[in-house]
């Protein structure tokens, strides 16, 4: 489970910064909203590998701003990197709550990549921590990297998390 657990969050954080590459590249076309400050410095400390620390600011730019799907998303993410490096240990409150801020990114937004491989993890996460494995779980988590193969198929991640759940 170590090994997966660090597969996990090495997804996520691709995920994350592929998210910060789009928004970087659409913040100047932006008007500056309330929230921005708090997420741009959770993403400042995020890629500082403070991630405790980001986590904190990415849930006052939502309470500023909880329509958001990119704020839903990172925070999301986030929360599932978390839950993935500790499954056994950390419960299922953290597990719950990034579904529910992941979920609710993809009703803003279809095609949120990012948030598809976040969610696949979660529940690749979720479904490989106990004993005996939760295969609906893992099957739950292929069709999330199946999405994102339909949406981006020379992506090559989606690919690695299928054939690791196979």
């Amino acid at each position: 489970m170590k090994h997966y657990g660090r597969l996990a969050v090495l997804i996520g954080e691709l995920a994350l910064l592929g998210l910060f590459a789009l928004y970087s590249s659409d913040a100047s076309a932006q008007q500056r909203q309330p929230g921005d400050d708090f997420f741009r410095k959770g993403i400042q400390l995020w890629e500082a590998d403070k991630r405790e620390e980001a986590i904190g600011l990415f849930q006052r730019a939502r309470a500023l701003q909880p329509e958001r799907a990119d704020i839903l998303t990172y925070l999301g993410c986030a929360l599932q990197e978390r839950f993935s490096m500790n499954a056994l240990d950390t419960g299922a409150g953290i597990a719950n709550e990034a579904d529910t801020l992941l979920k609710e990114a993809l009703g803003r937004d279809l095609k949120n990549v990012a948030a598809l491989d976040c969610m696949g993890v979660l529940l690749f996460a979720a479904g490989s921590a106990g004993m005996p494995i939760n295969q609906e779980k893992l099957s739950e988590a292929k069709r999330f990297f199946k999405r994102h193969i339909d949406l981006e198929p020379r992506e090559k991640e989606p690919y690695y998390w299928i054939g690791v759940i196979d």
